[in-house]
């Protein structure tokens, strides 16, 4: 880009203030369904609970046990 204002003395097409055609956004996460630990009358737990719990926190940044559901905690 410096050598193309040197030569011309504009700036190259595209790259004007305020130009978004650049400018990069970020890639949209998914969000991650809700995990329920505790086994209920139609799921039973195919690991002991520890396990799950250990490969939680080594797969998971960030890892947040409460009672309760993302909507209503």
């Amino acid at each position: 880009m410096e050598e193309h204002i040197k030569a011309t003395g504009k700036v190259p097409p595209g790259n004007e203030s305020g130009n978004a055609t650049w400018v990069r956004k970020p890639l949209p996460r998914k969000k991650k369904p809700d995990l329920r630990l505790a086994p209920s009358s139609n799921v039973q737990l195919t690991v002991p609970l520890e396990e799950l719990i250990d490969w939680l926190v080594k797969e998971n940044k960030v890892v947040a046990f409460i009672k309760g559901s993302r909507s209503a905690p």
